[in-house]
């Protein structure tokens, strides 16, 4: 297998958009966040018709209450009310909330190769360690714009999962391989990567732009080469964080790009060992 030239790799043009929404499942965007998103367009957006639109969807509703509700948000006292989280994350936090579970609400319905139960019951685990993370460096990055990013970064797995019956081989290699990226692999075998599927879900369902980008090059393992310490390293480093936090309270060891950015990670967080080891301890507690 060839090395990939790091960003090379996931670049996108019209012309990679346009094959992958031929030859892809993806889901529309539904009705509610068209509603939801037409809403905060406005110069002063209402929040009760905000409440009034999510509430119209059960699940999405408690599943915004759960978010809020979670140990990762540590709030004194329960949300009980649409309102009450929507004042409580804020227009653009409620946008990330509701955007990232209407995805799983939508790619959930569908069969394919892989337990899609098991995929979004990981991929929630990682969110909320990377959002508990960040609220660290709550005075540069939204905690919930980080929860969305964690979220929609493997959005483009179940699509995968959906074309090919085969994906499932794949993911295991990916397990086992630190060399290669699982994006590496997929490129190989299918000439595309779940990156890439990724960033067109998630730029089509108008998710802010930096966090389409966190979704792109999340395997992008040159994306600590040069350290400016930007808020897009940052967030970058914190899922990272994340990803091995669980991984290792998961399945006992490191993810496969770990020995890849773990020096650069703790030098874009800043911590030190103390400080790890604090923080460490704390994410065990949450995945209890």
């Amino acid at each position: 297998m060839q090395e990939n030239s790091g960003v090379a790799m996931f670049e996108v043009d019209e012309k990679v958009l346009d094959n992958i929404k031929r030859s892809f499942t993806i889901p529309s965007k539904p009705e509610l966040l068209i509603d939801l998103q037409n809403q905060l367009k406005l110069a002063e957006p209402d929040i009760n018709l905000i409440s009034d639109i999510i509430s119209k969807d059960v699940g999405i509703a408690a599943g915004v209450l759960r978010v809020v509700n979670s140990a990762a948000f540590g709030l004194p006292r329960s949300v009980t009310d649409i309102k009450q989280a929507a004042m409580f994350l804020g227009f653009g936090g409620v946008h990330s909330v509701v955007i990232a579970l209407v995805l799983k609400q939508s790619m959930s319905k569908h069969t394919c190769c892989i337990s899609l139960d098991s995929f979004w019951d990981k991929a929630c685990n990682v969110a909320n360690v990377a959002m508990f993370i960040a609220k660290h460096f709550k005075d540069r990055i939204a905690p919930e714009d980080v929860y969305t990013a964690a979220l929609f970064q493997d959005c483009g797995i179940p699509a995968m999962a959906l074309k090919f019956q085969d994906y499932f081989k794949i993911l295991k290699v990916a397990d086992k391989t630190v060399k290669y990226t699982l994006a590496e692999l997929e490129e190989r075998k299918y000439k595309t990567n779940h990156a890439v599927v990724g960033y067109f879900i998630s730029s089509t369902w108008q998710l802010p732009r930096p966090i389409c980008q966190q979704v792109l090059r999340h395997h992008d393992r040159t994306f600590l080469s040069n350290l400016d310490h930007s808020n897009d390293q940052l967030i970058y480093a914190v899922i990272k964080l994340a990803e091995n936090a669980f991984s290792h309270h998961h399945n006992g060891e490191d993810t496969p790009d770990w020995s890849y950015c773990q020096e650069s990670v703790l030098e874009v967080l800043e911590f030190d060992d103390d400080e790890l080891k604090d923080i460490v301890e704390d994410i065990e507690e949450l995945l209890v």
